[in-house]
């Protein structure tokens, strides 16, 4: 027995005093009044140390609470970590049989409420979460892979964080950052070969990082006022509802898993040839589909995931404002 570490019980029921608590104690504290413990949500009068682990039949004859909330906190962390791998795991996968996939969906969506319980029963902040689920992540990487995880992560955090297209980054935003500061330089250079990027400039005695987007990554931004006739935006709508319904119609439920930024730019790809006239066809549709509440509705991080549980949607969102602007153009109200 370690005879250094000591075990901390919380008395609930009443305050701590001669035999309301088992008597071979090292240290014992009365709050004076009934306070709530801050890492568990528990009321106690007050704590009491031993040099041992008192037995399950002492615990309850005498209704202490063992505080070990550190301790089974990081339990189900890492439980959460590997159904965390598990549920990612099966998002990826998609499998030739509806009976299938449906049952794989029921499967993730209680792994996803067995996440959410451990979080709740555990008093797990979300930002703990998901520090811990990265701090595992990155032990497991090499150097390489870990330089890429962090590379992604901040683009990531920074595209769904910002308002605009474009947000400053300092490495003091993340509180596991010793990597993170070592290979800044090789973390900088990944970032700015990313699709996602359109433009960086580095402060590296800061370790700050600051990034223009492409807008089509960044669902909140567009540019206003367009410079396009009411009826030339009735056109562009009704033939981007036309496509939606084509792929609908010709796409498989099992394999209907897209975004509306690749849905604009595989429209806008096959319609237009100049890079001004598709750069107009995608401000205007990303209005109509922000506007509309569409994409605050159905984002996930910075991607406005389109599938074959909300398409309909789409198609009825572009159908109602279709029908806004074909009556004011026939009662000219714009």
């Amino acid at each position: 027995m370690n005879q250094d570490k000591l075990y901390k019980y919380y008395t609930v029921r009443r305050p701590p005093d001669i035999g309301t608590v088992p008597k071979d104690f090292v240290n014992v504290k009365s709050y004076g009044e009934l306070k709530q413990l801050a890492q568990s949500g528990y009321h106690a009068w007050g704590e009491v140390e031993y040099n041992r682990r008192l037995t399950d039949k002492e615990i309850y004859d005498y209704e202490l609470v063992e505080d070990n909330f550190e301790e089974k906190k990081m339990e189900a962390l890492q439980d959460m970590q590997s159904l965390d791998k598990i549920y990612k795991m099966l998002q990826k996968e998609n499998f030739n049989d509806q009976k299938l996939n449906l049952l794989m969906d029921k499967i993730s969506n209680l792994i996803d409420k067995e996440i959410t319980n451990k979080i709740k029963q555990n008093n797990i902040s979300h930002k703990e979460y998901l520090e811990t689920i990265d701090k595992i992540h990155i032990a497991e990487m090499n150097k390489d892979e870990a330089i890429h995880f962090y590379a992604n992560k901040i683009i990531y955090d920074c595209i769904t964080d910002c308002s605009e297209n474009n947000r400053i980054f300092n490495v003091d935003e993340y509180t596991n950052n010793d990597f993170l500061i070592k290979n800044f330089p090789a973390i900088v250079k990944k970032i700015d070969l990313d699709e996602r990027v359109s433009d960086l400039q580095v402060d590296y005695d800061k370790k700050e990082i600051d990034m223009v987007f492409y807008l089509e990554y960044c669902p909140h931004y567009f540019q206003e006022d367009l410079d396009i006739s009411d009826e030339s935006r009735l056109k562009t709508l009704e033939e981007f509802k036309n496509y939606v319904c084509d792929c609908r119609a010709y796409t498989p439920e099992r394999w209907l898993k897209t975004n509306t930024k690749d849905l604009i730019n595989n429209y806008y790809t096959s319609k237009y040839d100049s890079a001004e006239d598709k750069d107009l066809v995608y401000n205007l549709l990303s209005e109509e589909l922000y506007n509309s509440g569409f994409v605050d509705k159905y984002l996930d991080g910075y991607i406005v995931n389109v599938n074959a549980e909300n398409i309909d949607d789409l198609v009825n969102t572009l159908d109602e404002r279709i029908k806004e602007l074909q009556l004011s153009l026939e009662s000219g109200e714009i």
